[in-house]
């Protein structure tokens, strides 16, 4: 396996020097990773159409979930019991993990899946080739993009959430604040440039909005102004996923290469600095942070998850 590039300072967040990552394998590229509320599972997805299980620490598998007709392209925990994936076969799955099966499947869309966010009590929202967001329930359009929706972020719950942002092909950033009076929700569009969005992520006090793009950028908006505050520059290409590290101090990025290695950008959230990169092979379709923040996975197009330990101390 080989080692990350460690560029960090001492006395910041960084990755576990000399440890090489862990690396678990798929039988296609990975477009999808996530932690377990809990922390004690990761659970990574792809084009061999399934969802499967880690237990981190050990990393040995805990299951495989099987029944979409196409690639898994999205996940999302409910709980550490359930989860939401979505998928090219335009479906959003319920799954239970103590039975290991689909608990439901709602055929959302003849187009694919590429987001979805899931809420405590079994409700989701769903972007994808459609260019419309839903909600479920009530299965309804609550709004539309011009085109592909590749990206949705939310503060808070779905039962109780502050503000959901989706990201689309269409480049544009759709902000989503709840309704004063009921009804559906009030909307803001952040424009300006903001080329074919790729992702979007809030910061855990949900005072920042972060979008990854085809051109190279990272641009990062101020959520009670809707200012830009920065425009994050110097990746290779495409920036595929972003995530805040859930102590909010830095910003990673999936700067995706498809000519060479690609590497997971981190910068400082105070001072907007570089500080640092970790290598990956393949080319970089998803991460994440574990709750405590301290391991960070990468899915790849080379049909891995890379697992970096990260060292708070």
């Amino acid at each position: 396996m080989k080692s990350c590039c460690v560029l960090l300072p001492f006395f910041l967040t960084q990755v576990d020097a000399g440890v090489a990552p862990v690396v678990l394998k798929h039988d296609g590229w990975v477009a999808a990773v996530a932690f377990a509320p809990d922390g004690k599972t990761l659970a990574s997805a792809g084009a061999d159409n399934v969802v499967r299980l880690w237990e981190v620490g050990t990393w040995k598998p805990k299951g495989v979930l099987k029944g979409h007709t196409d690639c898994v392209t999205t996940i999302a925990f409910e709980s550490k019991s359930f989860l939401a994936s979505g998928s090219f076969d335009g479906t959003v799955k319920r799954w239970s993990l103590s039975k290991g099966e689909a608990v439901k499947t709602y055929k959302i869309s003849r187009s694919p899946i590429l987001t979805v966010l899931a809420g405590e009590t079994g409700g989701f929202i769903s972007g994808g080739g459609s260019g419309g967001v839903w909600k479920h329930p009530p299965s309804r359009i609550e709004w539309r993009h011009r085109s592909w929706v590749n990206s949705l972020a939310i503060v808070g719950d779905l039962n109780k959430w502050r503000g959901v942002a989706s990201g689309s092909s269409d480049g544009t950033v759709l902000l989503w604040a709840p309704s004063e009076v009921g009804g559906r929700a009030k909307m803001d569009s952040l424009e300006g440039g903001a080329g074919e969005v790729r992702c979007v992520a809030f910061s855990p006090d949900g005072k920042l909005l972060a979008a990854g793009n085809r051109y190279h950028t990272v641009r990062i908006w101020d959520v009670a102004t809707r200012k830009e505050v920065k425009t994050l520059t110097g990746h290779m290409s495409d920036v595929w996923s972003i995530a805040f590290s859930p102590d909010g101090k830095t910003l990673a990025a999936a700067d995706t290469d498809w000519k060479k290695a690609s590497k997971v950008k981190l910068w400082d959230t105070t001072t907007w600095k570089d500080r640092g990169a970790l290598d990956v092979p393949g080319e970089i379709l998803s991460i994440a942070y574990s709750p405590k923040g301290d391991w960070l996975a990468v899915g790849s197009w080379d049909r891995t998850v890379r697992v970096f330990r990260i060292d708070g101390k």
